[in-house]
């Protein structure tokens, strides 16, 4: 039986893990914290669990791809699950001009709802969400089929504005299509097409939020895993990798084990990844590449803890930003005018009723406005540091009280993190929320394929193909596939 060693315990690592382990290899997963899931995780607050990564998930109904490959993997009936039920999908509200945009759930309702605020842009919208689907089917895998995908083609790396500038003629129609770009962290005149269309035709066609948490996923997989006689170790964060040739003899672990094994797959950043490969074999264009990539911005949220009866529940994601053109502009700030928007989800508990239990409210924040705190450690910050994140706290629910006046008397308890919680305790380098910024204009320098220099060290996770509940399990299929036929896999799966 051939040996695996995945290194971190992220969505991608686990998919990855369980997918190649129900094909007879033994896997060993090292997690460097002390909970597994990566942006699964969640915390715990005197009675509150909340998630620190994965609010609102798509792809669970039936006959979509999470429902087909959590099925095939045996852990779609482990799941808890609450689909937002109802007329709207998201809410996406500009403060500027006090107007909210209820979008609809659905291909034809989220359509009928932009011609409804937009009727004079009828025939564009129709041919713009008929092109947005157009690329999606163009890119297979995400709906399991087996046909080759080709992300450097020209239609798919348009980037994101001047692809809806040349369908949309309406300034505020085609901000208002960008409405979810802080999923995906946008860049304007960069980040290519392919990546807008996956994530909003995923919600367009129905989000859904974990009850009581996303950290039940994680330990479905881990369950699964361990069935299948491999290891899942906490608390192992590995610290050196040793190299003979061209290929991994070892890697050591900050505990002081050692693990040998046939093949090797990071789930990490590759930029972490390169701090624990020698320096002397960090050679050529491909290591260097890896180092010059940029990071997509990070986050501070906020979780509170509701007073009973106090909030009524909301059951779908509610977007706000300032003005129309913030869609792109919102980790080009100056922190005195920081945020220039946020995310608010109220997560569900089991008998979910007419008020909900907690919120969670994040904003974008880019990693240079703690980094002069990076060397500090967790729970262990100055007091600047604890001043900043107040500071912080108070802004943005100074922000959320222009859609929410009563927010903060229904506040019970509140805790905040920041882009040095998210660096820590998810291991994202700088805290990026979702790894490495595509550049559709230089794909070639922010695209990585599963394969190294290395013959048999491997990657996987979001820094490789997309991000997210969808872009990482997906990821591991295209890392599966250097070991096992990916058309005999997409089947298997679509039983």
């Amino acid at each position: 039986m051939k040996k695996i060693i995945v290194i971190g315990g992220g969505i991608s690592g686990l998919f990855t893990a369980l997918i190649l382990s129900k094909y007879g290899y033994k896997l060993t997963v090292l997690e460097a914290n002390r909970q597994i899931g990566g942006g699964l995780h969640t915390f715990k607050r005197g009675n509150t669990e909340f998630e620190t990564g994965i609010h609102i998930i798509g792809g669970f109904q039936k006959g979509q791809p999470m429902y087909k490959l959590c099925s095939y993997l045996g852990i779609m009936d482990k799941l808890h699950i609450k689909e937002s039920f109802g007329n709207t999908s998201d809410t996406f509200h500009i403060g500027g001009d006090n107007k909210q945009y209820h979008l609809g759930a659905g291909k034809e309702a989220f359509t009928n709802s932009l011609i409804e605020y937009f009727p004079n842009s009828k025939e564009e919208i129709l041919n713009y969400i008929n092109d947005l689907y157009e690329i999606c089917d163009n890119i297979p895998l995400y709906s399991l089929k087996f046909r080759a995908i080709n992300y450097m083609s020209e239609d798919m790396l348009i980037p994101i504005n001047k692809f809806i500038e040349s369908r949309i003629s309406d300034k505020k129609l085609q901000n208002v299509l960008v409405w979810n770009n802080p999923l995906y962290a946008g860049v304007k005149n960069e980040t290519p097409i392919y990546i807008h269309a996956l994530v909003s035709k995923m919600f367009i066609e129905g989000s859904s939020k974990f009850i009581n948490g996303s950290q039940q996923l994680a330990d479905a997989l881990v369950n699964e895993i361990e069935k299948l006689g491999g290891n899942v170790l906490t608390k192992a964060k590995v610290n050196k990798i040793c190299v003979e040739d061209k290929a991994i003899k070892s890697l050591s672990t900050e505990d002081g084990k050692d693990y040998e094994a046939d093949y090797f797959i990071s789930s990490i950043s590759p930029k972490l990844l390169l701090n624990l490969l020698p320096k002397e074999k960090l050679k050529g264009m491909f290591w260097k590449r890896i180092s010059k990539m940029k990071d997509t911005y990070s986050a501070f949220s906020i979780f509170i803890d509701l007073k009973p009866n106090t909030f009524e529940y909301i059951n779908n994601a509610y977007y706000y930003q300032d003005n129309y053109e913030d869609t792109w502009n919102h980790g080009d700030y100056d922190i005195k005018e920081w945020p220039k928007g946020y995310l608010l989800v109220n997560p569900p508990v089991e008998n979910q009723g007419k008020y909900a239990h907690k919120i969670i409210i994040n904003a974008v924040m880019n990693y240079s406005d703690v980094e002069k705190w990076e060397d500090s450690q967790t729970g262990r910050r100055s007091e600047e540091y604890e001043i900043f994140k107040q500071e912080c706290t108070n802004k943005l629910l100074d922000k959320v009280e222009i859609a929410f006046p009563e927010i903060r008397n229904c506040i019970n308890k509140i805790y905040a993190s920041t882009p040095l919680t998210i660096k820590d305790y998810l291991n994202n380098n700088r805290g990026a929320l979702y790894g490495v910024q595509k550049d559709g204009n230089h794909m070639e320098d922010s695209y990585l394929t599963p394969k190294t220099k290395y013959t048999n060290l491997f990657l996987t996770g979001q820094n490789i193909n997309l991000h997210g509940i969808l872009g990482a399990p997906i990821t591991s299929l295209i890392t599966c596939s250097e070991f096992v036929d990916l058309e005999e896999l997409l089947s298997n799966i679509n039983k």
